[in-house]
């Protein structure tokens, strides 16, 4: 090949080389300018994130500070959307044997009882967990709610006074953090689970929760139900935080002979778990702490044990994830405590929390 011919190449390389950077140039600079324009990130965070996107500006500020530019708020916000995902998790397993979270065994599990919380004997979660966690678990319940309850209405019957079937009890829609006694988090190998040896398996606490159940004239109300859902998932992590306490595996709450329809359930779960995780993200107090700060840990499981609670659950995890901006809350704006629902008007047969058909056991509890 000639040397001209060389040349030639050369210089046209170098020729088509100037104009693609130029071209390239030109696009930055196009990109710079769009990149400014505040309404753009406005419409992306809108396209990406829907509704909530005027909290996100809590990712950063909190509150009482100057806005800032839509491309921060943007940032903030994926980077709260990967925080959300990595820190609410979907698994299958037993409630009574929990996964581990974050590497360690949780530091509380969540399941629905009756009032009493003592072992009835009914196959479900409050079983499993009592099957595990053993007589310590059991003295606790007998001595901190069984026999004070039993107390008061001998009292109140000697007294002629009228006592209610739920005087004295645990209160629909409020919870009890008992003392974990033998419970223990477990390895998931598909099919094959092993106990975690050591302190490091060791859960230290059971949150349970009264939620919805049959009574004797017929299952709760659809909107009974799912006020107390709600209720108990609020008041256990009103609990949490009181104890300090960074992650739970929690069971679907009210479903089975709860009656509450698997769908609403893990709806109102996977939302009242990114309100609380939010809380922990937003609030600068604690993200000014070091890398053991407890923003930074909080985590929680939703462990299914029926598949079609797992697919449900599943469901409720991407909807919270896609509206994630929603969730995010004001630090510094004062919490008021929890109220619980009113004591359930069912004792009579058109009691006015009552759905008015016949308590059935759901198929999956049949097979189960």
């Amino acid at each position: 090949m000639s040397e001209s011919w060389i040349s030639t190449c050369t210089m046209l390389g170098k020729w088509l080389g100037a104009y693609e950077f130029g071209r390239l140039s030109y696009c930055c600079r196009d990109m710079l300018g769009v990149m400014g324009d505040p309404s753009v990130w406005d419409q992306l965070l809108n396209i990406e994130f829907g509704a909530g996107c005027a909290a996100a500006s809590f990712l950063i500020n909190g509150s009482g500070t100057p806005r800032v530019s839509g491309m921060q708020l943007f940032g903030a916000s994926l980077k709260w959307q990967k925080k959300l995902e990595a820190a609410l998790q979907v698994e299958r397993g037993d409630i009574g044997r929990p996964p581990q979270v974050n590497g360690r065994a949780p530091d509380c599990v969540l399941c629905s009882t009756h009032f009493g919380l003592y072992d009835n004997g009914i196959p479900n979660g409050a079983f499993s967990i009592h099957r595990h966690a053993g007589k310590e678990l059991r003295d606790w319940i007998d001595e901190h709610v069984v026999q004070p309850a039993s107390a008061m209405h001998k009292q109140w019957e000697e007294a002629g006074k009228v006592v209610n079937e739920y005087d004295g009890w645990v209160g629909f829609g409020d919870v009890r953090l008992c003392p974990g006694g033998s419970l223990r988090a477990y390895h998931y190998f598909g099919d094959t689970i092993q106990p975690v040896e050591g302190s490091d398996g060791t859960i230290p606490h059971v949150i349970f929760g009264v939620g919805p159940g049959p009574t004797r004239h017929g299952r709760m109300s659809l909107e009974y139900c799912k006020e107390l859902v709600t209720s108990v998932h609020r008041r256990a992590f009103e609990e949490m935080d009181r104890h300090l306490l960074d992650t739970m595996v929690m069971a679907s709450i009210g479903t089975g002979f709860g009656g509450t329809p698997l769908d609403a359930s893990a709806k109102i779960a996977m939302e009242e778990t990114a309100t609380w995780l939010a809380s922990r993200h937003c609030d600068p107090r604690l993200a000014e702490k070091d890398a053991s700060c407890k923003s930074t840990k909080a985590a929680i499981t939703a462990l299914c044990y029926e598949p079609e609670a797992y697919d449900a659950f599943l469901s409720g995890r991407q909807d919270v994830l896609k509206k994630c901006l929603v969730f995010l809350q004001n630090p510094d704006t004062p919490k008021p405590e929890h109220v619980l629902p009113p004591c359930p008007d069912v004792e009579r047969e058109d009691g006015a929390h009552l759905a008015g058909t016949p308590a059935e056991t759901p198929a999956h509890c049949l097979t189960s």
